[in-house]
């Protein structure tokens, strides 16, 4: 499962309506009135909530934690790491850490539906 949520590359707004659609037709055959908020799907169970996972924010921890773990490896996955990250510097026309810059500012620079745009 982890895998398939570290290369999806839908935008976030995009998957998180995708599994809310899931969700509201999943909910009546789990006994549970379909019509509950997305707050109400989210909360835990503290709170009288069904805590269903939200994929958007799986799937950035999945991302980092693939970055993470791979960044710096000298095998397979490290080169293909380092060779998309050099892509995406190149792509964008930016030096040094782009993954800090200011999204709102420098985000069209990317292509959209890539992996690091994504990210």
């Amino acid at each position: 499962m982890s895998w398939g949520l570290t290369t999806v590359i839908m935008p976030p707004n995009k998957l998180e309506q995708e599994y809310q659609r899931l969700y509201y037709k999943c909910l009546p055959k789990l006994g549970v009135n379909r019509c509950i908020t997305r707050e109400w799907r989210m909360f835990t169970p503290w709170y009288l909530g069904l805590v269903m996972p939200n994929m958007a924010v799986n799937c950035l921890a999945g991302k980092i934690f693939f970055m993470l773990s791979t960044w710096g490896l000298e095998e397979t996955e490290g080169e293909m790491m380092r060779q998309a990250y050099g892509a995406f510097i190149v792509e964008v026309g930016l030096q040094d850490n782009v993954l800090q810059c200011n999204f709102t500012k420098f985000g069209d620079l990317a292509t959209k539906g890539r992996w690091f745009h994504n990210l």
